[in-house]
């Protein structure tokens, strides 16, 4: 989608079996105001999920992506512009498989917001990448053997980032 006011991009795949190797993209550049991006993966192993919205000089850019039971998954958000809010969301779904997930948001831009959450997502790396000023990161993960990174970038002010790491060992965090 480019060159548009305002545009919204969904994506669901969804398997019962467990099937294999799903990948959805959305590329949303030139972005206006009021851009809407998600992609939701279900009941799958080896999952890819992107969603790259370019909006310098625009307003609210939000992209999501959820993938349940959905283990070897990757999910990667690239967005650039100003208060633009990205989450990624791996989970187990009560008593499915998320382990081995991959999560990265990159952000480049001023006021932008970015949520990783991996429940139930063993072996599990989570990444946020934020240049500028007054944005804000936050990593939530809750099993064993998880990797949370952020990094915003010097020379912004403003700047809160959170990592959770709960009921989990040998974990690793770095701020």
């Amino acid at each position: 989608q480019t060159d548009a006011d305002s545009a919204l991009a969904t994506i669901t795949q969804t398997n019962n079996n467990f099937g294999t190797g799903n990948s959805a993209t959305i590329n949303q550049v030139d972005a206006g105001d009021n851009f809407v991006a998600s992609i939701t993966q279900n009941n799958t192993q080896g999952d890819v999920a992107n969603i790259t919205q370019n909006g310098f000089g625009s307003l609210t850019l939000t992209a999501s992506i959820a993938q349940d039971n959905s283990y070897f998954a990757t999910a990667n958000i690239s967005q650039s512009g100003t208060q633009n809010t990205a989450s990624i969301d791996q989970n187990s779904a009560g008593t499915g498989f998320s382990d081995n997930a991959d999560a990265v948001i990159n952000q480049a831009g001023s006021m932008n917001t970015a949520e990783i959450v991996q429940s139930g997502a063993f072996d599990s790396n989570a990444t946020i990448n934020q240049g500028g000023s007054e944005n804000a990161a936050e990593i939530f993960q809750d099993s064993d053997r998880s990797n949370a990174t952020i990094v915003q970038h010097a020379g912004g002010s403003g700047l809160t980032a959170n990592i959770n790491q709960s009921a989990g060992a040998w974990n690793n965090a770095s701020i």
